[in-house]
C-alpha cells in the first residue's frame, strides 16, 4: 500500500486505487475483517512506523486507505458494528492537517451515515 499510494506519478497512484477498490470490491464480503484490521493499522501507524520520508507521503497513504475503507463498509450492510468502526476511523482521519485527507473522508462519509441511520430505523 505504502508504495504505490505514494509514487511520484499520479497515473501510478490512481492505479493503486483502483486495483485496490477491485481487490475490495472481490474479496471485501468474505474477508471483511482481514482487510479492516489491515486498514486500521495503516490509519493509525506514524509516517515513520510505514517507512514513509514526509508527511506528504503519510497523506497519500492515508487519503488512499479512507477510500478503500469507504469501499469496504459497503461489504459490511449485515455488520453495523463494523460499518461503525469504518466510520470511527474516517471521522478519527478528519483531524489529519491535510486538505486531500480530509476531502476523501468527506466524500465517504454519506453513505456510512445513510447506512447507520437505515440500520436504526429498522430496529425501531
Amino acid at each position: 500500500l505504502t508504495k504505490g499510494f505514494t509514487d511520484v506519478e499520479e497515473n501510478v497512484r490512481a492505479s493503486m486505487l483502483n486495483a485496490g477498490i477491485a481487490i475490495v470490491d472481490s474479496f471485501g464480503k468474505a474477508h471483511g475483517d482481514e482487510l479492516l484490521t489491515l486498514f486500521e493499522a495503516r490509519m493509525d501507524s506514524s509516517a515513520s512506523i510505514l517507512g514513509l520520508h514526509s508527511e506528504v507521503e503519510h497523506d497519500l497513504v492515508k487519503q488512499g486507505v479512507v477510500v478503500l475503507l469507504g469501499a469496504l463498509a459497503c461489504h459490511f450492510d449485515s455488520n453495523i458494528e463494523n460499518v461503525e468502526l469504518v466510520l470511527d476511523q474516517l471521522i478519527g482521519a478528519l483531524s489529519t492537517p491535510s486538505e486531500i485527507v480530509q476531502r476523501s473522508v468527506a466524500e465517504r462519509l454519506p453513505p456510512l451515515i445513510k447506512m447507520i441511520s437505515s440500520d436504526k430505523e429498522k430496529a425501531s
